[in-house]
């Protein structure tokens, strides 16, 4: 599977492969969530409110950036993801959250209606 902008058409990761157990998964504090290669749906258990939504490795992510309003961007060690969207595609489009903080798993999870995925 691949994940793109909804609004302009930018591919937003490399090619992925789901991953078929959760047991898989990491929910360690300063850790990433998943293996990079992969993407995941989440249930919203570790991350509330996000359940339904596409997530991926932090080192996935591609032909993005962090979103230029500093108030989106706080966070201890990282980004919480905690004040809304934080990454933006290339042609400025809010796409997904960060989650990097250190008392948190480390994860991209995308916007449910920013995006769309073909799969391959």
């Amino acid at each position: 599977m691949k994940v793109y902008c909804k609004a302009c058409h930018t591919a937003l990761t490399p090619d992925l492969r789901y991953l078929p157990y959760a047991s898989l998964t990491n929910e360690e504090d300063d850790r990433p969530f998943l293996p990079q290669g992969y993407y995941w749906i989440s249930d919203g258990k570790c991350f509330a409110n996000t359940g339904g939504r596409v997530v991926i490795h932090i080192d996935d992510l591609i032909n993005t950036m962090r979103h230029s309003d500093p108030e989106r961007l706080q966070g201890c060690c990282g980004i919480s993801g905690s004040y809304g969207p934080n990454r933006i595609c290339i042609q400025q489009h809010e796409v997904a959250s960060e989650y990097s903080d250190c008392w948190m798993p480390h994860a991209i999870i995308f916007e449910k209606n920013a995006i769309y995925t073909i799969d391959y």
